[in-house]
């Protein structure tokens, strides 16, 4: 019988994106925690989040205020 799509393939996907988020989430908190202890202003490191991350300044708002 043929599937559509390989179970190994998709798995493969999906362990691939859950990496990504991960290193993505790592980075953020990173960023965060370094420019809290520079002096750098919760509004600038939103900005910086969301410039480097490509999040909407909304979203980088919520992540780094989760973080702060």
């Amino acid at each position: 019988m043929m599937s559509l799509f390989d179970k190994e393939e998709i798995f493969d996907t999906f362990i691939y994106n859950v990496a990504k988020e991960s290193e993505k989430k790592g980075g953020i908190i990173s960023t965060v925690k370094i420019c809290k202890e520079f002096g750098v202003s919760i509004s600038d490191t939103i900005k910086r989040i969301s410039s480097e991350f490509g999040l909407k300044e909304s979203e980088a708002e919520i992540k780094v205020k989760e973080i702060w």
